[in-house]
């Protein structure tokens, strides 16, 4: 989905405008973050709804959505260029001319793709499996309870979407800079999540995510704002299948020895 889905969602909003954009692209954590957070709910106490039940409403979804985007009307610009803008001959002829976008996207998806590989290991990740018992100690000074591990990461992916949320929101308030600058987001979140301290990582991941949404949004104007028109489906697919390394990614680092 985000080398193939993703692309083509965001060029086929690009003509609609900045805040078009912008206010789309908030539905992306806000889809995953609703199984992320539901789903860890409903399988745990008191409801104890059986996982495959969690899956079967995410195929629902994806069969509604995909409904509804075929239902979408083309916009005008998009009728008039429908053989230029489809095909694999298209895609093919802009990837052999890269020296008009590749320039300037390079060190771009580089950033993303640190973004990822970090998203993919810690966010939930590897936690996953470290905290893989009935429930979870936290300590506060004084303080020692015991939650249902379920309910942890349901707080857990709710700091997970409000980080997300808000720098995909920021990143078209600012002023665009270079995504790089945002990875200090990412190194702060990276830090707390090395205490290995229950308490802190709602927080963690919040930086995590909140440097993501910066990375995210930013990268998504600069292509709009600067790649020439005609390539701006092959610079979005290129930045996009970056994300594809998350899939392997996550199965080396989350591998239970």
């Amino acid at each position: 989905a985000v080398g193939t889905f993703e692309p083509n969602f965001l060029v086929s909003i690009a003509c609609l405008g900045t805040n078009t954009k912008r206010t789309a692209i908030l539905g992306i954590p806000v889809g995953i973050s609703s199984l992320l957070i539901g789903g860890f709910f409903c399988v745990g106490p008191p409801l104890n709804i059986p996982a495959s039940a969690v899956y079967a409403f995410a195929a629902m979804a994806l069969s509604i959505g995909m409904i509804v985007l075929a239902s979408v009307p083309n916009l005008p610009d998009q009728q008039d260029n429908a053989e230029d803008a489809t095909g694999w001959a298209r895609l093919r002829s802009d990837a052999k001319q890269f020296r008009h976008w590749l320039p300037l996207l390079w060190s771009f998806s580089i950033v993303f793709l640190l973004d990822m590989l970090t998203i993919a290991s810690s966010s939930p990740g590897v936690w996953l499996y470290i905290y893989d018992q009935d429930t979870v100690r936290i300590t506060a000074g004084r303080m020692d309870i015991e939650i249902a591990t379920d309910t942890f990461f349901a707080m857990f992916n709710s700091f997970n979407m409000l980080g997300s949320i808000a720098g995909r929101w920021l990143s078209y308030l600012f002023e665009r800079r270079h995504p790089a600058v945002y990875l200090i987001f990412t190194g702060t979140g990276i830090l707390l999540m090395l205490v290995r301290a229950p308490l802190l990582l709602p927080l963690s991941t919040f930086f995590v995510m909140l440097g993501d949404g910066m990375i995210y949004g930013t990268v998504a104007r600069h292509i709009d704002e600067n790649i020439p028109k005609e390539f701006i489906l092959v610079s979005t697919s290129y930045w996009c299948l970056n994300g594809e390394d998350r899939k392997s990614t996550r199965l080396n680092f989350s591998h239970r020895p």
